[in-house]
């Protein structure tokens, strides 16, 4: 901006900027228009009540605080998105003491890693109830929500999630915290899992960088089918008779129907450590009939005592497909150029 002692004068005029120099000419400078702000509403979702949603011209995202769980993220004025939703449990509340895990989908944080919970909860499945099958608190701000959970009372945390739209962007950002309110010190790495509609096709960036030498790691017993390189990318699909999961030290990670792209991105900190082998960003797909893939992403491991904190930001960008080929539709996200950046 000049400065007074230049002989310039600025001043704010409808919608521009005039700059007024020593001589009187006078030039107009376009000024960018802030983004719109984001709405927050209360809504009804799939029969359940005193839910949100949060939304301006780029994105919109729901909250079901019965089910402690971000339940969507969609285009403006559209009915649906990529989150996967099951329909039998839509409207239907927590069930803590069922024998089965209660299926909802959306996107919801746990404690990880899963390897943990035989020795601290007695069980290997479903996670904790204070986590997956509890009603959450939710505090409404201007351009947020803040979800909480109970305190566990076996490693006496509670979570907290922020939902924010992110500015100008198809995108929604959700940080996640885990508090520790008291006990012993516990062991822990905050567990962040979207669960997505059965895609077309899911990606992620293989790079020569990375801790495994193809790219990926395999999680679980099987190797995964399917996988298809495609020079610095690889492609995958849900398998349809059995649960398979892989790890990655790269990312975003990419998910894409017909219609649209869903990416989800969560920063790693290179110097920490993290469960699963080293793998921060996971995907894990369901067989039929429940039709859905899981990204995860991972915090590295922390030691929490009484009155610490740890945090994980995931953040979820949509947008309508542009290419008919899927590779070249990852191509645009996950090898950008200059000339065909990804949206945003």
């Amino acid at each position: 901006m000049p400065t007074d002692s230049q002989g310039r004068r600025a001043f704010l005029r409808a919608g521009g900027l005039v700059l007024l120099g020593a001589a009187g000419c006078r030039r107009r400078v376009a000024v960018v228009a802030p983004p719109p702000p984001t709405r927050v509403d209360p809504v009804e979702f799939g029969g359940w009540p005193d839910c949100w949603k949060l939304g301006n011209t780029f994105v919109e995202a729901i909250v079901v605080p019965a089910v402690g769980r971000l339940m969507q993220v969609r285009l403006p004025g559209e009915a649906g998105g990529p989150l996967w939703n099951w329909r039998p449990a839509l409207g239907r509340p927590v069930d803590p003491d069922a024998a089965a895990l209660r299926t909802f989908g959306g996107d919801m944080a746990r404690p990880g890693p899963q390897s943990t919970w035989l020795k601290r909860y007695g069980r290997e499945w479903p996670p904790p109830a204070e986590f997956d099958q509890a009603v959450f608190t939710c505090e409404p701000a201007a351009d947020h929500v803040v979800l909480a959970s109970p305190e566990d009372p076996v490693t006496r945390l509670r979570l907290r999630r922020e939902i924010r739209p992110v500015p100008g962007q198809p995108a929604v950002r959700v940080t996640s915290t885990f508090e520790k309110l008291g006990g012993d010190p516990v062991e822990v790495s905050l567990w962040s899992a979207t669960q997505l509609a059965d895609p077309e096709a899911l990606f992620l960036p293989l790079s020569p960088a990375s801790l495994y030498p193809e790219g990926y790691t395999r999680l679980g017993e099987e190797t995964p089918a399917g996988l298809i390189p495609h020079d610095g990318l690889l492609q995958w699909s849900r398998a349809r008779k059995k649960w398979l999961k892989l790890g990655t030290d790269t990312g975003p990670l990419l998910w894409m129907d017909a219609r649209h792209v869903l990416q989800l991105d969560c920063v790693r900190q290179t110097t920490r450590a993290y469960p699963d082998h080293q793998a921060h960003l996971q995907i894990y797909t369901n067989p039929d009939p429940k039709a859905f893939v899981e990204f995860s992403a991972f915090s590295p491991l922390v030691t929490l005592g009484p009155g610490q904190s740890v945090s994980l930001t995931v953040t979820l960008t949509i947008a309508a497909r542009r290419e008919a080929d899927p590779v070249a539709e990852a191509a645009l996200w996950l090898k950008p150029t200059p000339s065909s950046p990804p949206p945003r």
